[in-house]
């Protein structure tokens, strides 16, 4: 544990991180089973995973090569089953490399097989087969674990939870826009 400034930040284990990272802070988020993961993205897109107190790191198929591309957000259902999107969001209608799937925890990453329509920069569980996911251009959600999506009406969002109990899911956007999807 290291302090500076009176905050204590705790690291468990060396983080083998590259210089990167997107120009915002990486997806990072808490995995069942009490452990932790994150993702970069630019030039090189990579995923992290805490297993103990090491970091697992692992090459994915995700869009990279620019500073604008990679994974955006990441979800898991379970320790094993989750879903990564991203993309291109000086390109948003790039759909090569925008929705990964794995099912071993992270150690592989496979491509939908039908993507989301373009960039997107938020993906939450709804229960195991129904996901959403979001970005600036629109919104969509899928059906069977996320192998294939169908387009929501409406704009699209920035963020997006689901919430802690039922199957609502609050996303946010430009000019203070909220949304509340249901029934899906």
């Amino acid at each position: 544990m290291a302090a500076k400034s009176g905050i204590a930040f705790l690291c468990p284990g060396q983080i083998p991180l590259k210089p990167y990272l997107q120009p915002a802070a990486p997806p990072l988020r808490a995995l069942p089973g009490g452990q932790a993961a994150f993702a970069t993205g630019g030039t090189h897109s990579r995923f992290y995973r805490l297993i103990g107190r090491d970091w697992r790191v692992t090459e994915w198929p995700a869009t990279q090569g620019q500073s604008s591309t990679g994974i955006f957000s990441f979800s898991f259902i379970t320790d094993k089953q989750g879903i990564a999107v991203g993309g291109d969001y000086l390109n948003p209608s790039v759909v090569k490399g925008n929705c990964l799937l794995t099912t071993d925890g992270g150690i592989t990453w496979t491509a939908s097989k039908t993507p989301p329509r373009g960039y997107r920069s938020a993906v939450e569980y709804v229960d195991k087969q129904t996901v959403i996911c979001t970005g600036t251009d629109g919104t969509d959600w899928s059906a069977d674990g996320g192998q294939t999506w169908q387009a929501l009406p409406g704009e699209g969002y920035h963020a997006a939870r689901k919430a802690k109990n039922g199957r609502a899911v609050y996303m946010a956007g430009a000019k203070g826009r909220i949304a509340v999807v249901r029934g899906i």
